[in-house]
């Protein structure tokens, strides 16, 4: 009975023992896959942030632009840019010229890269081994520029200076102009001075990797008339008529306030007109526009020197030059007073009645 009762309580003793140690392990078993699930997880890396951005495909001038429209902020290091596959990242600019370090919403990446149609531009997220294209964008065709300028002045009075400033639109890389003469120019921003009064369609064409187009504006120049009507000349006397750029006033008087040249006269044209006071200096060299009236001479009164040289003019009239008279090819029909020297060249034309004046040296050919 005695010994029963010990094996007994040998048995609930081990099956005590057995149970604790039944439960350890439990405890144990649990506790090592709780760790080896930690350890699997925090050994496993992060899933990719990878960003999303929406991007616009710009030009300036023919390049390619990237314009950053909204997102998340792209770093230098975890970014490259591909342009048909090839990695031109580098390439890539602020607009003052800098390298980038980000690039965020409203930020702008500017390159040399020409645009061209079919061109595929791709931003590449590469801050693992498998780099991840993000966006992918389809280069549009280049169209042509669209030409305009302007004009200043764009009339006035021979010889007329005129600047030409391009505002054309559409980022050309190549300009033409035609001012309606024999001169051309494919300065961006050129300058032109016209000699002869008319009016002008000026032309420009504007050109980029896309084409051409054209646009035309005109430019007025006055002549020796207009002055006349329009500027600081006083006429009276009879009523004066106008042929072409000619001017005729028989009887009449005119007042010059200024000096006059060729290209106040338009080459050919003539101030047909009784009496010419000229508060200048008269310098007539190419062309055949005559002074004073056939019909009707009167004097003609320079207060400066006076040079009457290459052109087969008429000069008719009294002349009287307060300064040097220097002489070539016109026909003299009146006597002339020179207060200064005398030069005659080669081929002066005389009339038998008629003298000339001096009260300086006298200049001629050897001949």
């Amino acid at each position: 009975m005695q010994s029963r009762n010990q094996h007994k309580g040998y048995s609930d003793t081990t099956v005590a023992v057995s149970n604790l140690i039944a439960s350890l392990l439990l405890v144990a078993i649990v506790t090592l896959g709780i760790g080896m699930i930690a350890v699997s997880f925090l050994s496993n890396p992060e899933p990719l942030d990878i960003p999303v951005l929406n991007v616009d495909l710009k030009g300036r001038e023919g390049n390619i632009i990237l314009l950053h429209d909204g997102g998340d902020t792209l770093y230098r290091q975890t970014t490259r840019i591909l342009v048909d596959g090839v990695d031109q990242t580098d390439e890539f600019k602020t607009p003052e010229g800098d390298d980038w370090s980000t690039f965020s919403v409203g930020d702008q990446l500017v390159s040399t890269l020409p645009r061209a149609d079919g061109k595929t531009i791709q931003i590449v997220y590469a801050s693992s081994e498998n780099p991840t294209v993000i966006l992918s964008l389809l280069g549009q065709p280049l169209l042509p520029p669209v030409a305009f300028f302007s004009t200043d002045p764009s009339s006035g009075y021979v010889p007329l200076t005129v600047s030409f400033t391009d505002l054309s639109t559409g980022y050309p890389n190549s300009w033409m102009w035609n001012f309606s003469t024999i001169s051309f120019s494919i300065d961006r921003n050129p300058t032109y001075t016209y000699n002869s009064s008319g009016q002008y369609a000026v032309t420009l064409t504007a050109c980029n990797g896309g084409g051409c187009s054209s646009y035309a504006r005109n430019v007025t120049v006055f002549g020796f008339s207009d002055y006349v009507v329009n500027e600081s000349v006083f006429v009276y006397g009879s009523q004066m008529y106008y042929s072409g750029d000619d001017v005729a006033g028989t009887g009449s008087t005119i007042i010059i306030t200024g000096d006059l040249l060729t290209s106040d006269l338009n080459g050919g044209a003539s101030i047909a007109v009784t009496d010419i006071y000229i508060d200048g200096d008269v310098y007539l060299d190419g062309g055949s526009a005559g002074l004073g009236s056939s019909t009707e001479p009167g004097i003609i009164v320079v207060n400066g020197s006076m040079t009457l040289w290459e052109g087969s003019r008429e000069i008719y009239g009294d002349v009287y030059v307060n300064g040097d008279f220097r002489l070539k090819d016109a026909f003299i029909h009146g006597d002339v007073y020179a207060n200064g020297d005398l030069e005659l060249s080669w081929t002066p034309t005389i009339d038998a009645d008629s003298y000339i004046y001096y009260t300086g040296s006298f200049t001629y050919p050897p001949s």
